[in-house]
């Protein structure tokens, strides 16, 4: 008998499947003899052959899940064993400390890094309708805002290529060229193909 009772234990359905085929009385002293050994850690002393037969099958899987149960209570595996000790350890001593750098040097060094880096460009907002009439009153070039901003908001604010925008201006001045050359009479695609 155990130290300590166990208070549960796993039963198969494969126990289950093996006790089937016995007598009802061998059944209940195969399922007691079972039950006993996984609780209890009594050996059962059985008759039948065939209830003998399924405890000795049964009996592995009883142990492995009470060894399980143990090392759990222990707290689980082991801890891993170093593969260097620290008397092995030729590139630092114990005493010797891998921290290089305070705070404020990492925090100083991260600004620096920023620093260098380009400013990031801000994100494109769609102008308004005033927006663009005031832009295109400014350069004097006949284009028609409120038509400028509907053409590109039914799209999305996207280009040609599927790009989306990044420089409204930009595109003010791409229709301002497209309105001259449609002025001079030139069809559009001779403006692209130049």
């Amino acid at each position: 008998m155990t130290e300590q009772p166990f208070e549960s234990f796993v039963f198969y359905r494969s126990f289950r499947d093996a006790i089937e085929e016995m007598t009802d009385a061998n059944k209940l002293a195969t399922l007691l003899a079972i039950c006993d050994y996984a609780l209890y850690g009594v050996a059962p002393d059985l008759k039948d052959a065939m209830s003998r037969a399924v405890f000795t099958v049964a009996k592995p899987s009883i142990d492995a899940n009470k060894a399980r149960c143990r090392n759990g209570a222990k707290g689980g595996r082991p801890p891993k064993k170093p593969m260097v000790t620290d008397s092995e350890n030729l590139w630092f001593s114990k005493n010797e400390s891998t921290y290089t750098e305070s705070y404020t040097e990492s925090i100083s060094k991260t600004e620096a890094k920023e620093a260098d880096k380009p400013p990031k460009r801000p994100r494109f907002v769609p102008p308004e309708v005033e927006e663009v009439r005031a832009y295109c009153l400014e350069r004097g070039n006949g284009i028609d805002p409120a038509s400028f901003v509907d053409y590109y908001a039914a799209r999305g604010w996207k280009l040609n290529g599927g790009q989306t925008m990044k420089d409204w201006k930009a595109a003010v001045r791409t229709w301002e060229r497209r309105h001259k050359t449609e002025q001079r009479g030139g069809d559009e695609d001779d403006y692209w193909s130049q």
